[in-house]
């Protein structure tokens, strides 16, 4: 009997190359098409919330600043059952956000005509480094892929979704407050530095236009767990170049900083970045406590 012989052959250099070159238009696509997105839907909502006739605020920043206030009309609603005056406000917010991100909508934001503008403290003093910056891209991708191709493929086999209602209340997440977490936090934090007082041009017009316009801006901190906000302010250097971009930010640009006074315990956060429902609420009630004064 012949002996017969199976050789495994490796795929063609050709299918190597399209494979790579496949998965560089899905990377460069979804990145379109995520920022497009993010940017065409909060436009939107700013042209929108332009309509509205009370006193508006407008909320920007990061998922930190998601979990930290109610979205919309649910922190209109909050701050009426806590005895505040009246307002519209209008929260625009995106997970692991920089302050490049809401540079396409500085325009549109002034468009708006709202009485204050609150941005994230986070946005204009820190900034991520390279390699963090790549792996929030990274994520976008990828959640953006997922959503726009294999979310369907769940109606197709009779599987559908879990759809998230919009409420007061924020979704249930399991909580993240284990030491191996906390261990990738602080590295985390470490990738993070100081800004330089240069802001984005849109930014920088912006804020111009802002006092021209007599909107208040406001620098509000959002305060992730101590031992993580103690990463960025150990270091004397940090310190020192931090204080003087917030006195110049208060200088030249006319910005109010509201800095957070209370040291909050692990029982208002979810992890060690973002806070629960409890922190939430501590949080809404202090930052409409101060905005109700100016």
């Amino acid at each position: 009997m012949a002996e017969m012989n199976y050789q495994s052959k490796s795929p063609p250099m050709y299918v190597w190359g399209m494979t790579f070159i496949l998965v560089f238009v899905v990377v460069v696509t979804s990145s379109f098409f995520v920022d497009r997105s993010f940017v065409r839907d909060s436009i939107e909502r700013l042209h929108l919330f332009s309509n509205t006739g009370e006193k508006r605020i407008i909320a920007i920043g990061s998922s930190l600043l998601g979990h930290a206030t109610f979205y919309d009309y649910f922190m209109s609603d909050f701050g009426s059952e806590k005895g505040f005056d009246e307002f519209s406000f209008l929260q625009i917010t995106r997970g692991s956000g920089s302050l490049e991100d809401f540079a396409p909508l500085m325009h549109a934001l002034a468009t708006a005509k709202p009485n204050i503008v609150v941005i994230e403290s986070n946005l204009l003093l820190l900034r991520d480094n390279k390699i963090s910056r790549l792996n929030v891209t990274i994520r976008r991708h990828k959640k953006y892929v997922r959503k726009n191709l294999f979310l369907p493929l769940r109606y197709v086999l009779g599987s559908k979704p879990r759809k998230i209602e919009m409420t007061r209340d924020l979704p249930y997440e399991p909580t993240r407050l284990d030491p191996t977490f906390l261990k990738f936090a602080l590295v985390d934090m470490k990738e993070h530095e100081v800004r330089d007082v240069v802001l984005p041009m849109e930014m920088e017009e912006f804020i111009i236009r802002a006092r021209e316009q007599k909107i208040t801006v406001i620098l509000a901190d959002v305060p992730r767990y101590e031992m993580l906000e103690n990463v960025i302010i150990q270091s004397p250097m940090n310190q020192q170049k931090m204080s003087v971009l917030i006195l110049d930010l208060q200088t030249k640009y006319g910005i109010k900083y509201l800095k957070y006074p209370d040291k909050l315990g692990l029982d208002n956060y979810v992890d060690f970045y973002h806070f629960n429902q409890k922190g939430r609420e501590r949080y809404s009630y202090w930052l409409l406590s101060c905005l109700s004064k100016l």
